[in-house]
């Protein structure tokens, strides 16, 4: 990437960044000025610039985009994907799961996304590409869905070390999808991604201690859980650590602390005001 092109793509992710805070959405920020930012990201991807489709990607998945898209922020996520970017699987996966959500069909590209990464399963060595291929086929996005074939991309994966293929094996083994349904191979598999501090496995692993499902019921442990969930970006566990903090649910009541930790969760994307009205607090 020249110099000129660094210049480009550093002012199109500072545009996006405005868009991100609102700035499009409260009139600050010209409309002019965002669809410049969509056409730059598209001539510089057109030239092989793997970070402008992950921009673009981004600006599609962003609340606050004027131009919300699952189906172009799967599209853009896989052209990246194309040029070898590996910042753009994690994109890719969850325009994936939000592309099907919605009902909306597959972009033009999957297809092709999905046999470069089934090209690449041998140069995976922390087992991201081999996960990623995993979601895709549980989804059928760009081939047809086969979900015992997920389960073993995902064994392979997790081979490999990667803490979400552990994850979603918790699920498969949990729900018997791809594979007979086997509780405590399901538990196993969310305790080694919980080790690794995958932020759902933390939660998990907390709400299993808060309730006593398929653990001794323990309190301060789910706090520990909760809080490395936290920790992780997880708001939900953000607002349960709160709740428990709040009523003194293993540890000393801290109503101080807890509004700090309703704060972050907040912070974090979660809706609090919600979990508030749900729980009663």
């Amino acid at each position: 990437m020249g110099t000129d092109d660094d210049w480009l793509l550093a002012l199109c992710e500072e545009t996006r960044m405005r868009v991100l805070r609102g700035d499009g959405i409260l009139g600050i920020l010209p409309v002019a000025e965002v669809e410049q930012m969509v056409s730059t990201y598209h001539a510089l991807g057109a030239r092989g610039v793997a970070a402008a489709w992950t921009g673009l990607a981004r600006y599609h998945a962003d609340l606050n985009g004027l131009h919300v898209s699952p189906e172009s922020a799967a599209r853009c996520a896989g052209e990246a994907v194309l040029l070898r970017s590996a910042e753009a699987l994690g994109l890719l996966s969850q325009a994936v799961i939000a592309l099907r959500s919605a009902g909306i069909p597959d972009p033009p590209n999957a297809g092709a996304v999905h046999d470069a990464l089934a090209a690449r399963l041998d140069e995976d060595p922390d087992g991201r590409i081999t996960f990623t291929l995993g979601l895709l086929t549980c989804h059928g996005y760009g081939c047809v869905q086969d979900l015992a074939a997920c389960v073993a991309l995902h064994e392979r994966a997790a081979a490999r070390g990667c803490a979400d293929a552990m994850f979603e094996l918790y699920v498969l083994y949990a729900t018997g999808q791809g594979t007979a349904p086997d509780d405590s191979v399901a538990r196993a598999w969310c305790q080694r991604a919980a080790a690794l501090g995958q932020a759902r496995a933390c939660y998990n692993l907390g709400s299993f201690y808060a309730s006593g499902s398929g653990v001794p019921r323990d309190e301060a442990t789910a706090q520990a859980w909760y809080r490395r969930a936290s920790e992780a970006g997880n708001g939900r566990a953000t607002a349960m650590l709160a709740y428990m903090v709040q009523r003194g649910e293993g540890s000393p009541p801290d109503p101080q602390g807890a509004e700090a930790l309703f704060a972050l969760a907040e912070t974090q994307g979660f809706d609090v005001e919600g979990f508030r009205e749900e729980f009663g607090v």
